[in-house]
């Protein structure tokens, strides 16, 4: 009886894998995720190019909640938690900011956050993101200021920006690399 319980016991490890049970697949970008490459930015499958203009942007958003006359023309998505700066002269687009928890009180930021995920260099940001994560997706921390994290990708320039109290991610922006 022994035997066959050693022979049955070793059936069901070879089978189970030694209890590790089945490989995960790695997390992977869902709707309405935004994805960083050298090129722009992919939100729903479509790319807004940097640098852009105000057409390419608003066929991926759709029409911004409001528009802010400054230096540079500011676009706001308030539900998407996406601001976007627009040269007065020309129609050239130049940043993109992914609000995840800014906390505007002034009212030149999204009134919401940007819920979804921050892909970067297959790595997956979100509010939540620490400074091991942005390390992952190979941000280097600002030498002047410990709360700012760069990263270049292709043709473009990201800056993150931590809390300082929590240290987690709140704003990630996309801009042109300057030459």
């Amino acid at each position: 009886m022994s035997c066959r319980l050693a022979i049955t016991f070793l059936i069901a490890v070879v089978l189970l894998g030694c209890g590790k049970g089945a490989p995960s697949t790695p997390p992977a970008p869902l709707p309405g995720d935004a994805i960083i490459s050298g090129k722009g930015i992919t939100i729903d499958g479509k790319q807004i190019p940097i640098p852009f203009t105000r057409d390419q942007i608003v066929a991926v958003l759709g029409p911004p909640s409001r528009t802010l006359q400054q230096t540079d023309a500011i676009l706001i998505w308030d539900d998407k938690g996406i601001r976007a700066s627009i040269k007065k002269e020309g129609d050239q687009g130049s940043v993109i900011h992914l609000v995840l928890d800014y906390g505007d009180t002034e009212g030149n930021w999204p009134m919401k956050s940007f819920t979804h995920s921050i892909w970067i260099n297959s790595v997956q940001l979100t509010v939540s993101s620490k400074a091991a994560d942005l390390q992952a997706a190979g941000f280097k921390r600002h030498a002047s200021a410990s709360f700012l994290w760069t990263l270049e990708v292709g043709d473009c320039s990201v800056l993150s920006h931590t809390d300082l109290q929590t240290l987690s991610l709140n704003l990630v922006s996309l801009s042109e690399k300057m030459k």
